[in-house]
């Protein structure tokens, strides 16, 4: 395709975009930082970063989203990854039932490997980054793999943002065990290399059973529920950004139905009254 994997496939019928799931299953294998595969390709092992896995969970619990707006209520979903960090594997999978809420489940699927050897999913873990000493004594980020680094720990989001750990989001933590215990994260399975003799290897099988919340798929018509941004809105954003002026920002600032701010083309309500399919209306500003 010649789109993003979180906003792709986008189907159609009948000139209309498909709002509701339309697949029995769904194969999401997405992008990670394949430190499960050290045994066949060596020089992953030389490049491997804690980094990696940070830069690539909020994609990951997109592109897993988006896989279960595409299944039909009912369907069945592997998300899998070649990478053994559980900012990648167990962290995705519970962001993702955390905001499917009840309309996502997952399956315990021990019968279906029959004799495969895999570890149950982990209900714990660490997130940190890792730092090397500078010249100065002062402990620095490291972005390459070589001597002297060390890792630091964050017991929460809070502490590790306040650190200033690059790209740490909230869902990258675990859940409380009260949590962990309601979404099942055990169901999930780890494939060590040494257990099978092969590489290693996550995977997670997710039923839908319900509408997401915010419904199913991103529709044409999604972007004419977005309200025009107030000028005290505008004001404010103005005052914060400098350069931007309040008639730029003139029919291109809108607020969502979730309450998030996004920018918008002014040729928006044109190319829906024509009936063009839009794929993702406006960009969402974060804080």
């Amino acid at each position: 395709t010649g789109g993003l994997g979180e906003q792709l496939p986008m189907m159609h019928f009948d000139g209309d975009a498909q709002s509701q799931g339309c697949f029995d299953r769904v194969l999401a294998d997405v992008p990670c930082s394949g430190d499960g595969t050290i045994r066949k390709a060596a020089d992953v092992l030389r490049r491997w970063t804690p980094e990696a896995a940070v830069q690539l969970h909020g994609v990951q619990v997109e592109l897993a989203l988006h896989g279960l707006r595409l299944l039909k209520v009912g369907g069945t979903m592997v998300y899998s990854t070649c990478s053994l960090n559980p900012i990648e594997n167990e962290a995705v999978v519970a962001s993702v039932l955390r905001q499917a809420g009840a309309s996502a489940a997952l399956v315990q699927i021990s019968e279906q490997l029959g004799n495969l050897l895999a570890r149950t999913g982990l209900t714990t873990w660490q997130v940190g980054e890792a730092k090397a000493q500078s010249n100065s004594g002062k402990a620095a980020r490291c972005s390459s793999s070589g001597a002297g680094l060390h890792m630091k720990w964050y017991p929460n989001f809070v502490t590790a943002q306040k650190a200033g750990m690059s790209g740490a989001t909230a869902g990258m933590w675990p859940p409380s065990l009260a949590e962990a215990e309601h979404m099942h994260l055990e169901y999930c399975r780890r494939v060590l290399p040494h257990d099978n003799d092969t590489g290693g290897f996550f995977l997670a099988l997710l039923e839908k059973r319900g509408a997401l919340p915010g419904g199913n798929l991103i529709r044409s018509g999604a972007a004419a529920e977005f309200l025009p941004a107030s000028r005290k809105l505008s004001a404010t954003l103005c005052s914060q950004v400098p350069g931007l002026k309040m008639d730029s920002l003139a029919g291109r600032i809108a607020v969502s139905p979730e309450d998030e701010i996004v920018f918008t083309p002014p040729e928006l309500p044109a190319m829906l009254a024509a009936g063009w399919p839009v794929i993702r209306a406006g960009a969402q500003l974060r804080s």
